[in-house]
């Protein structure tokens, strides 16, 4: 059974494989240009970055520190709000640069 499932992943492989690459064929002729993406953290990223990293050691610390119950789920609500909202400051801290190339391609006829 084993071999019978994997000959059948293997042949359904192949046939999406040759799939891809007719098509990747025939988007190549058609092609124009080459987007290049770059995307690079801003000053507002690395100072959310910082803050994330703060803020986890804080609570760790306040955790650790911790006498009662209260204090403990205190340090825990601590972590998960301020990974929240430090990971959407370094999420939405980036910016993309996208660069266009002209394509070279040689039509065949």
């Amino acid at each position: 059974m084993v071999v019978i499932a994997l000959l059948i992943t293997v042949v359904a492989g192949k046939a999406i494989d040759r799939r891809r690459r007719k098509r990747e064929e025939e988007l190549a002729s058609r092609e124009l240009a080459i987007i290049v993406e770059d995307v690079a953290i801003t000053a507002g990223g690395r100072i959310s970055m910082a803050m994330l990293v703060l803020t986890i050691i804080y609570a760790v610390l306040v955790y650790v520190a911790a006498k009662t119950v209260f204090q403990q789920i205190e340090a825990g609500v601590t972590l998960i709000g301020g990974s929240i909202i430090w990971g959407l400051g370094i999420a939405v801290g980036r910016v993309r640069t996208y660069r266009v190339y002209r394509s070279e391609h040689r039509s065949p006829h």
